[in-house]
């Protein structure tokens, strides 16, 4: 195998904002998953939606689960989010001191100039 043909990927992980606001519907995706706490969910379920009509930022980045939102990208993260090539976003979900809370990891094969 060519080892050296294959571009290399970047990883990017955190914790949602705003999952405080957002408990009922991960509260939904939590259960839907099989209601564990570290349980991984991908692909068709999970995407990333640029907000440009967001009237509180024009950067914002939110996140849906089986089409709910159910929270955003740090706001300091935003920008360099909307950069990625081709993100391939995951969850991993979990309930911790009593919330429901997600962190994102979005792998990436480089940044837009």
């Amino acid at each position: 195998m060519l080892n050296w043909f294959k571009s290399k990927s970047e990883i990017y992980v955190e914790q949602l904002a705003g999952y405080e606001f957002n408990q009922l519907e991960l509260e939904y995706t939590y259960k839907k998953s099989g209601g564990k706490n570290n349980t991984i969910i991908s692909g068709n379920v999970v995407r990333i939606v640029f907000e440009n009509d967001n009237p509180h930022d024009c950067n914002a980045v939110s996140v849906y689960a089986y089409n709910l939102k159910i929270g955003y990208i740090p706001a300091s993260d935003a920008p360099t989010v909307r950069k990625m090539i081709k993100p391939v976003v995951s969850l991993r979900l979990y309930y911790y001191n009593n919330k429901y809370r997600a962190e994102v990891t979005i792998e990436y094969k480089g940044l837009k100039k």
